[in-house]
């Protein structure tokens, strides 16, 4: 049995990396394309009995999440080619589960 595509979600969990290390060695044993799915949620800034954040808190965490999604992808692009496996790169443009499951 061979397979054409090896999928593996990226998000900001703990073992991020080992599934990506995994699924890269896979690809390279199939001769498949790693195909690494961005897993990260929208920014959602706290609301209701929060305090409103004011605008140099919004950037700084709206700097630190694209920051995340950039690491997770540079991450992927560099593990793929250590391995010298074929790439994708599928970000969640939705930033919700339903993104997930379309980007796939």
């Amino acid at each position: 049995m061979t397979y054409r595509d090896i999928m593996v979600h990226q998000g900001p969990d703990r073992r991020a990396k080992e599934r990506l290390e995994l699924a890269a060695q896979l690809s390279e044993v199939f001769g498949a394309r790693l195909i690494g799915l961005s897993d990260f949620a929208a920014l959602r800034l706290p609301t209701g009995s929060w305090p409103a954040p004011d605008d140099s808190l919004r950037e700084q965490m709206i700097m630190h999440h694209s920051a995340t999604i950039a690491e997770a992808r540079t991450r992927f692009v560099e593990c793929a080619e250590r391995h010298g496996v074929a790439r994708e790169w599928r970000p969640n443009e939705r930033g919700d589960r339903e993104g997930v499951v379309l980007a796939a």
